[in-house]
């Protein structure tokens, strides 16, 4: 269950209500760090700068029963995520925070921390697919099988 600040609540039941928008940070062992916002002008948020970019995606659902996952849709049209994303070496990762726009500073929904598991790019568009790291909600359990060959102990 979230909690709601007074101002969220208040937008979310207004008839007509500020927009709330969705940042992302892509980042990774590369040169650069990219801050975006889906808006059509550039939000300041603890300092940093997030450069408007069309993006869309829903965020991740609340469940207790998966891991969440998130798939984005990323403008392509000037090819600089698909640049950046190629520039770095590893698993780049992927922060998202939901925000009302006269309150850039106050998460409403996020941070989540993803890494970017996958990315299927078109001419126009790039669909990621973002998940965590570490699916502890679906690795075995134990981590490990115990057989004659590798634990003589248990089968004396």
């Amino acid at each position: 269950m979230r909690t709601l600040t007074p101002e969220t609540a208040q937008a979310i039941l207004a008839r007509e209500s500020e927009p709330f928008l969705a940042l992302m940070q892509i980042s990774g062992t590369g040169l650069e760090t990219m801050r975006v916002v889906n808006n059509v002008e550039s939000i300041t948020r603890n300092g940093q700068v997030y450069q408007p970019w069309a993006f869309d995606g829903q965020p991740p659902e609340d469940s207790a029963q998966q891991s969440p996952t998130v798939t984005l849709r990323v403008d392509n049209i000037d090819r600089a995520v698909l640049n950046l994303l190629r520039s770095y070496t590893g698993v780049p990762k992927c922060e998202l925070v939901w925000v009302m726009a006269s309150q850039p500073n106050q998460a409403v929904y996020g941070p989540f921390e993803f890494v970017i598991q996958a990315a299927t790019a078109s001419e126009l568009t790039i669909d990621l697919q973002l998940g965590y790291e570490e699916d502890i909600l679906n690795q075995a359990f134990p981590g490990t099988t115990y057989n004659p060959t590798n634990s003589p102990g248990i089968y004396v």
